[in-house]
């Protein structure tokens, strides 16, 4: 809410967010409390996807400011930028919520962008919408005249989440799982999983092309992919920031691996059939071991089923004196085969290059018996 204050001094304010961040709460709260200590005057536009046209944006943006009424498509930037700066020098702010229903190829686009860069000194546009937002404002930004409030400042950090689950008399651990998500933390404040599941549906993923779909759904049980690998699960060409653009709680690191926050997992899981996943898993781990990334390729083998694959890798990884993946990665991999094929030899293998690290003579016995 400090942060919005800002809007007083700066032309452009943005408020970018995923659904359920609480982006119209905090513009309401902010109007609210200017009205209880003015610092100007505040005017409201819930846009739609109406005002993708020039005509009706401009009709609606008068009628929010009060302005005489002109006959319908006459109404120019100019126009709202002389009503604001007639006022002068009391401070202006017009708030457009829901923004992103605004087609940036429109001409409510073009209206809108033509008066940011037009506004007179008196006059301020917050801006609130889920990404990407109608108009760029690069050069504003660059010069030190906008502002933009992201989603990661809109999150609960986890104070904010332990207070927000005292005060809903909440298991604080419940509300932990939504990740900082404030609509997902009510949610989840609720025990509510299948109206939280709903949510991540109806609100994002239910307007998603379903290859883009399906595409999510891969990368999540993969748990991290850059577009080759993600290309060769999907069998499709795809690039990591294409598909997880704009999503809440993911990320694509620099070097080009996307993630997905695991709060995504009950949601995509039923997209794909048990077969669908573990060709998918099977591909991924194809294109791993092509790279040399044994411990990746293993897991994903292992956790696809495909086990003579991952024995193989372990073939690979202890084919010399000395491994090529760290002691407790061999463990590891110890265990996930002695669940299902403890008599194997790649078993075998595993223990006597483990047991080698510190009792090099009482490996021998069992890398004896490992050997072809």
């Amino acid at each position: 809410l400090e942060r919005l204050q800002q809007r007083w001094s700066l032309p452009v304010v943005c408020v970018v967010a995923g659904a359920g961040f609480g982006k119209t709460t905090l513009l309401a709260q902010a109007y609210a409390e200017n009205l209880l200590d003015p610092r100007g005057i505040d005017h409201w536009l819930s846009c739609t996807t109406e005002d993708s046209g020039a005509d009706t944006l401009s009709a609606h943006l008068a009628g929010a400011l009060d302005m005489a009424m002109h006959r319908a498509g006459e109404i120019t930037p100019d126009d709202v930028v002389d009503a604001i700066a007639a006022r002068a020098p009391r401070h202006i702010t017009v708030f457009l919520d829901d923004a992103h229903l605004v087609d940036k190829t429109g001409g409510g686009a073009r209206f809108l962008g033509a008066l940011v860069k037009s506004l007179p000194s008196n006059g301020h546009v917050v801006i609130a919408g889920r990404p990407a937002l109608p108009i760029g404002l690069a050069r504003l930004h660059a010069q030190g005249r906008a502002r933009t409030i992201s989603e990661a400042e809109m999150a609960f950090d986890p104070i904010e989440s332990d207070a927000f689950a005292a005060l809903r008399l909440a298991d604080p651990k419940l509300v932990a799982r939504a990740a900082g998500w404030p609509a997902l933390a009510e949610l989840h404040a609720e025990a509510d999983r299948d109206a939280a599941l709903d949510f991540l549906w109806e609100e994002l993923l239910a307007t998603m092309p379903h290859e883009r779909r399906r595409c999510l759904a891969i990368l999540s049980a993969i748990g991290r992919a850059d577009d080759r690998m993600l290309s060769a699960a999907c069998e499709a060409d795809w690039s990591v920031r294409e598909v997880v653009r704009n999503l809440p709680l993911s990320a694509v690191t620099s070097d080009g691996w996307a993630v997905l926050h695991d709060l995504w997992s009950p949601a995509l899981v039923p997209l794909l059939t048990a077969v669908q996943r573990d060709q998918a898993l099977g591909r991924a781990a194809q294109v791993a071991w092509s790279n040399d990334r044994l411990t990746e390729a293993f897991r994903l083998f292992a956790d696809a089923s495909r086990w003579d694959e991952a024995k193989s890798i372990v073939r690979d990884a202890c084919a010399n004196s000395h491994p090529l993946v760290p002691v407790e990665t061999l463990v590891n991999w110890h265990e996930r085969l002695c669940a299902s094929h403890e008599a194997s030899a790649e078993v075998t293998l595993l223990k006597g290059v483990i047991v080698k690290q510190t009792a090099p003579d009482d490996a021998v016995i069992c890398l004896r018996r490992a050997a072809p």
